[in-house]
């Protein structure tokens, strides 16, 4: 558990969930399901998902988000191969102020290449 912990906790702080994807498409597998709003956004592929995250992060940014940090991270294992990762973000501008507040849960899945994202659900 300590394991998945940490890793979990490098792919979600290192890369951020709304960078990762972008930078590293590897991160997630495919095809990758998004649900945010209670609407589910299925992405074919690896160009979908970068698009998909591009565009949040594009969006955030217009509303003052410079920096995300987790504030909290609660890891349920699903076995030997799966987990749930519910993360409380606070999204920061520049100068450090709290612009928004959210909870998202993450489905990942581990293969020999380690842990990768299957989904994301918003909770807002």
């Amino acid at each position: 558990m300590c394991r998945l912990a940490e890793n979990a906790r490098q792919m979600l702080v290192v890369d951020a969930w709304l960078v990762g994807p972008i930078r590293r498409p590897q991160l997630c597998l495919y095809p990758f399901l998004a649900i945010r709003g209670g609407i589910p956004i299925h992405l074919p592929d690896r160009d979908a998902v970068r698009e998909h995250f591009a565009t949040i992060m594009d969006t955030y940014r217009g509303g003052g988000a410079a920096i995300w940090s987790p504030v909290a991270i609660d890891i349920r294992r699903l076995g030997e191969h799966a987990a749930f990762a519910t993360v409380r973000w606070n999204a920061l501008d520049t100068e450090g102020t709290v612009v928004r507040d959210a909870e998202t849960t993450y489905h990942l899945l581990t293969d020999p290449d380690g842990w990768r994202f299957l989904s994301y659900t918003n909770h807002f």
